[in-house]
C-alpha cells in the first residue's frame, strides 16, 4: 500500500481555480474579444463565399463544377468552425493556467500579511512558486520587511 507522500501529485481543475471569480470574469473577457473576432472572420469568409456564388449567376458554368465548389466550400466552412472551436478550448485552457500564476501570487502575498506581518513577525520570508508572476514584488517586500525588522529589534 503507498502512503500519500509516494503516491503522484495529480493536479485537478479546482487547484486550478483559485479564485474562480476572477479568473472567469477574465477569461470571458478574452473569450469575448475573441468572439467578435471570429465573427468579423466569419462575416469575411461569408461575403466572400456570396462573391463566389454570385460570379456563377454571371457565368454559364457546368452543375458539375458548381456542385465540386460546394462540396469545398462546405470542407472550408467546417475547417473554420472546428478550427475556431479548438482555439476557445486552448485559450480557455492558457488564461485559466496564466491566471492561475496571477491569482497564486495574490494569494501567497495575502496569506503572507495575514499570517506573519500583521502579526508583527519580521522573520519569515515571502516566497512565490517559481512560475508565478510578481516576482519581483515578492523580492522587494522582503527587502522592506528585513529594513522594517532590523528598526523594530
Amino acid at each position: 500500500m503507498t502512503t500519500p507522500a509516494q503516491r503522484p501529485y495529480k493536479r485537478k481543475l479546482v487547484n486550478f481555480l483559485i479564485d474562480p471569480l476572477f479568473q472567469f470574469r477574465f477569461a470571458s473577457q478574452i473569450l469575448g474579444i475573441l468572439c467578435v473576432f471570429s465573427l468579423v472572420f466569419g462575416g469575411f469568409a461569408y461575403l466572400l463565399i456570396r462573391l463566389l456564388y454570385g460570379t456563377f449567376d454571371m457565368v454559364e458554368v457546368d452543375q458539375s463544377f458548381v456542385s465540386l465548389v460546394n462540396e469545398q466550400v462546405f470542407q472550408i466552412v467546417t475547417g473554420m468552425i472546428v478550427t475556431a472551436i479548438a482555439f476557445f478550448a486552448i485559450t480557455i485552457a492558457f488564461v485559466i493556467i496564466e491566471t492561475h500564476k496571477i491569482v497564486g501570487a495574490k494569494y501567497a502575498i495575502m496569506k503572507y500579511f495575514r499570517e506573519y506581518l500583521f502579526k508583527g513577525n519580521y522573520g519569515m520570508c515571502l516566497r512565490l512558486r517559481r512560475r508565478d508572476y510578481f516576482q519581483d514584488l515578492a523580492e522587494v517586500l522582503n527587502k522592506f520587511v528585513v529594513q522594517v525588522g532590523d528598526k523594530k529589534d
